[in-house]
């Protein structure tokens, strides 16, 4: 490879409330990396449980009538995380009259500059980036940002495949029963996510059992309880964290970006302000403030990072070594895969997506 270019696809744009806007890809080099960014602005009052990744509900790629990879924000930061280890570029804020902002980077290979697995616009006919999203009512109108960069790469001869990362069910919990996701067998697996996003949930009380099963359980890749599934999260990816402004008022509960939160600090801003949070398993924190008097505070400004698992309420299981493609799930080798998921809880928002290396076009 000769060298990096930072190529911008779509310069910093104030877009709608909601829409979709489709953006496209006009370069010939490989691209190792595309990063879209999107903004949005709080009104006039505290905007809990309204972070940026809940507006945007669909990020495609797409080629034609081909859709590459499909994610909405909550699924995209998760990919992220799990694809770099540590969290997307962002800035949250719940506080009112400010604004938060994410960058999420999609990743065509198993690291940049990866010159086996990137997506080559010069192998497709009409290559495009599509962002569908909706601002909630706590934020401002008018306001909402998006750009798109792509990294490529100079010198290197247009790879014919790239990981693809795409979603292949959605469904909003039921609380008992078994639900069968039938997943694809076109090309191999590098890595399975499924997520469910309970309000004030945990996550591992969402779902009780997983089973990967082929030709109707002539293979089982694995069978595990919820806290099997957790201690695997916990033993193969590790702890991970992020920073946000938060409102404090004694005793509210906040949202965090976690399945599993284990630990996390809490730091005044400003003012005059005694705080303290109570971080437990669930996704949600418990945040405590009084003065120095006694006196419960209301939307104090504050410093919130939080520790734990699960990115966005997401597993991530993987397959093989995660750089050798020749240890990676065989799909094709099978005429059914299914992922049957035993739930625990109702009205959680479920999604199962896979990250495949696809052939181009």
């Amino acid at each position: 490879m000769d060298n990096y270019r930072e190529v911008e696809l779509l310069s910093r744009k104030t877009v709608g409330d909601s829409g979709t806007e489709t953006i496209d890809i006009n370069v010939n080099e490989p691209i190792t990396e595309l990063s879209v960014r999107f903004y949005v602005k709080n009104a006039t009052a505290t905007a809990r449980s309204v972070p940026v990744e809940s507006v945007v509900s669909k990020i495609e790629l797409v080629d034609g009538g081909r859709v590459y990879a499909s994610l909405n924000g909550r699924e995209a930061t998760a990919m992220a995380w799990y694809d770099k280890g540590y969290w997307p570029a962002a800035w949250y804020s719940e506080i009112l009259s400010e604004g938060s902002r994410i960058e999420w980077p999609f990743q065509f290979g198993r690291y940049l500059g990866d010159p086996q697995f990137a997506f080559s616009p010069s192998r497709m006919l009409n290559p495009q980036i599509k962002v569908t999203w909706a601002k909630n009512a706590l934020h401002l109108t008018s306001v909402c940002t998006l750009e798109v960069n792509a990294k490529v790469m100079q010198g290197v001869a247009p790879p014919s495949k790239a990981l693809m990362t795409k979603v292949i069910k959605s469904w909003t919990t039921l609380g008992s029963g078994i639900v069968e996701v039938d997943l694809p067998t076109d090309h191999p697996y590098r890595r399975l996510y499924f997520r469910a996003d309970e309000a004030a949930g945990y996550l591992g009380n969402a779902w009780t059992n997983f089973k990967l099963e082929c030709d109707t359980g002539s293979l089982i890749v694995f069978e595990m309880e919820d806290d099997e599934m957790m201690n695997l999260m916990e033993r193969t990816w590790g702890m991970a964290e992020y920073q946000a402004m938060v409102a404090v008022s004694n005793g509210v509960y906040t949202y965090t970006h976690l399945g599993a939160c284990h630990s996390g600090y809490l730091t005044a801003f400003d003012g005059d302000a005694v705080l303290n949070g109570r971080f437990t398993q669930p996704g949600y924190a418990i945040l405590y403030g009084i003065n120095v008097a006694g006196t419960a505070l209301t939307d104090q400004k504050a410093v919130l990072r939080p520790r734990g698992l699960c990115p966005e309420y997401t597993y991530c299981y993987p397959f093989g070594l995660q750089d050798d493609p020749a240890t990676w799930f065989k799909a094709p080798n099978y005429g059914s895969i299914k992922l049957k998921i035993t739930e625990g809880a109702a009205s959680g928002l479920a999604s199962v997506f896979v990250q495949q290396p696809v052939s181009l076009p």
